[in-house]
């Protein structure tokens, strides 16, 4: 096992190995997973040691937040705790574990068996008109909000819950590093549009300059004169802010810098909540808590920067039930 895995057991209470091993690891997977530029930056390792402690502390108290694991291994439990919950039907079920990667490693690479796993899902709402009962009458025409999922994928399959954890926490690093990755582009991206925007003004006002030189002052002069100044002035907001990107991206400490951003303030990037589902006794998946704790269903809902809602929820499978719900 990784000295990197050895450290996240020991967020969870299990035995570690070298705490000093395990942080240089973390420092190398963030590195590979955002840019190599970064190494050539005297001191990597010292000034990324800080941010990357604080981004596993994150990464660890956000992992055991995540409900569950719901217990799916026999066939009625899947039947009714995973596939009504959180799929349209068997069909859509079974084309799915079908051809999920990470699930079918997992399987290629193991033997039958209980295992745990990681369900997320992009989670969409409805409002609803339904009845429900409260106490002996039955209330008609009550609004409610019904969810469906899509978009499912199983995330970290292992033999039990502490190698979970460890290989989650592993892919949120990763998504992290990634983040920071995507900044970098989206500013490269912005400096490459702002350059080209510079061209188009300079050219254009330079073209209003010739042509001013060759009117005769008429009164349509000063309008021409409001647009020339107009254009100059974008032009200077232009050039102000290439300027600044220019300036950031200077040196290879950005790339440095951009990361650790990332890493000191990983709650601006991932956001969560625990939400609480039911299915009512027609089998429709509602939002909000039932009468009966017994029916309801707890999952995160996690928020990664602009990209769309996602609901996980840990699971406890069996591989042969699984294979024939």
């Amino acid at each position: 096992m990784s000295s990197l895995g050895n450290l996240i057991r020991s967020w969870f209470g299990a035995p570690s190995g070298s705490s000093t091993d395990a942080l240089q690891e973390a420092i190398e997977v963030v590195v590979d997973n955002s840019t190599p530029k970064i190494r050539l930056v005297r001191g990597y390792k010292k000034k990324l040691k800080p941010p990357v402690e604080s981004a596993l502390d994150f990464i660890a108290d956000l992992i055991k937040t995540i409900p569950g694991p719901i217990d799916a291994t026999d066939r009625s439990l899947a039947d009714n705790l995973l596939i009504k919950a959180f799929f349209l039907n068997r069909d859509e079920f079974e084309a799915i574990i079908s051809v999920d990667e990470d699930l079918n490693a997992f399987f290629a690479e193991n033997q039958p068996g209980d295992f745990f796993v990681m369900l997320g899902m992009q989670r969409d709402a409805k409002t609803t008109f339904g009845s429900r009962l409260q106490g002996d009458i039955v209330v008609r025409d009550v609004a409610m909000q019904s969810v469906t999922f899509s978009d499912q994928r199983f995330r970290a399959p292992s033999v039990s819950m502490d190698a979970a954890y460890q290989n989650l926490a592993l892919g949120v690093l990763q998504v992290l590093a990634h983040q920071a990755l995507e900044i970098i582009l989206a500013e490269q991206a912005r400096q490459t549009e702002l350059e080209q925007l510079a061209d188009e003004l300079t050219a254009k006002i330079k073209a209003m300059a010739r042509a001013r030189r060759n009117l005769v002052l008429k009164k349509k002069d000063a309008a021409d004169m409001h647009s020339y100044q107009e254009g100059q002035e974008l032009l200077n907001q232009v050039e102000a802010e290439l300027n600044t990107i220019e300036t950031e991206q200077r040196g290879q400490n950005y790339y440095l810098d951009r990361l650790i951003q990332v890493l000191q303030h990983p709650e601006n990037y991932i956001t969560t909540e625990l939400s609480t589902l039911h299915l009512d006794r027609t089998g429709i998946l509602l939002s909000g808590k039932s009468d009966d704790p017994q029916k309801n269903i707890n999952v995160l809902d996690v928020q990664l920067s602009d990209n769309p809602l996602r609901s996980v929820v840990f699971l406890k499978c069996n591989r042969e039930t699984l294979m024939e719900v």
